[in-house]
């Protein structure tokens, strides 16, 4: 066995490096390798707790070899620290390639700073085509298989097949067409008409108890938008931002009593002065008007 001889792809490259306290072995997983191979380079120091080593940082290459990776490992043995500074390295060019010599910086417990090395290492790179011959190479495309079932039975099936699938779709479809028949089916809910949403919410205004709480301005903006809303429900008008005297022209050119228009526009013009000439009716009169809605209302 020579030299370069491998035992389960790992061996130890470099002798004992003793600088002071601290020691440094080299290994290699490979000494030889092909092209894209990628070959771990371990570098594994020993040093004394006290000492501060600087782990290398990881760069794009390391001499001719591309670095894919870079790890550190570190253990503690009897006031020790065992450093592994792991590369995983790879290489696209033959030959005999070198790992360059490698200087890792320290600081002994003194505080003075020193330096170990990794001496350099060679690596025999060989071609894939070189090593594994014609075995590794791109090969001729294998000719069509040739079909052994008759196209035109292929062809039966095929369509067999899609007849079943309909078969099976017509089918499904039916039954949920007839179950949806037998189906009881649930008398629609009549919708509720604006005459009478517009009531329930002038109860409930009436007993929200903001006359009682002095809060005038609010149970007069309630009033008017319970009459605006019940308006363009049951006229199609609209009231959306609009002024008592839009409301008004816009009803004047429907069918509607003049003595209804009449008491519309007194009820909003009433909401008017409260909203926004600071008016502030006792209880007798808001009470009064919250009446008078409701009539316009049942009218």
């Amino acid at each position: 066995m020579n030299k370069y001889s491998l035992s389960i792809f790992t061996i130890i490259l470099a002798s004992r490096l003793f600088a002071a306290d601290i020691t440094l072995n080299t290994s290699v997983d490979k000494q030889t390798a092909t092209v894209g191979d990628v070959i771990n380079y371990t570098l594994t120091l020993t040093y004394p707790k006290a000492y501060k080593l600087d782990i290398p940082a990881k760069t794009d290459e390391l001499g001719q070899f591309s670095v894919e990776d870079l790890k550190n490992a570190q253990k503690e043995d009897k006031g020790n620290i065992i450093q592994d500074v792991m590369f995983s390295l790879t290489a696209f060019t033959t030959g005999t390639l070198t790992i360059p010599e490698i200087i890792l910086k320290y600081t002994d417990d003194k505080g003075q700073a020193n330096e170990v090395k990794a001496p350099p290492l060679k690596i025999q790179i060989e071609s894939v085509v070189a090593k594994y011959g014609n075995a590794g190479d791109i090969r001729d495309i294998k000719p069509p298989l040739a079909l052994r079932t008759p196209f035109l039975l292929i062809l039966l099936r095929l369509l067999l097949l899609a007849a079943a699938a309909f078969a099976a779709y017509y089918w499904y479809r039916s039954y949920r067409e007839k179950r949806a028949a037998q189906a009881p089916v649930e008398p629609e809910t009549p919708p509720v008409p604006p005459y009478q949403t517009a009531l329930d919410e002038l109860e409930k205004l009436r007993n929200s108890g903001l006359i009682g709480e002095g809060r005038i301005k609010e149970f007069y903006i309630a009033l008017s938008d319970i009459i605006r809303n019940y308006l363009s429900a049951e006229h199609r008008v609209d009231t959306l931002d609009k002024t008592t005297a839009e409301i008004y022209d816009s009803l004047k050119r429907l069918d509607i009593n003049m003595k209804y228009l009449m008491d519309v526009r007194a009820l909003f013009e009433e909401c008017d002065l409260v909203k926004f000439a600071k008016y502030r009716p006792d209880e007798k009169i808001c009470l009064a008007d919250l009446e008078n809605a409701v009539q316009l209302v049942k009218k």
